[in-house]
């Protein structure tokens, strides 16, 4: 997949609206306005091997 064409997934901290923002894209709710948007989880187990 090519780095312009991934969303990712963003929930306000002040209105709490889901957005998914791509590469270049403003980072700012289209609801409030607020530029503090907080990155959600992905669904997908992921497990790191600590050295």
């Amino acid at each position: 997949m090519n780095e312009l064409t991934k969303t990712f997934r963003y929930a306000c901290m002040q209105c709490s609206t889901l957005r998914e923002i791509k590469f270049k894209d403003q980072v700012r709710c289209l609801e409030c306005g607020n530029r503090v948007l907080r990155k959600l989880r992905s669904s997908v187990p992921v497990q790191l091997e600590a050295k």
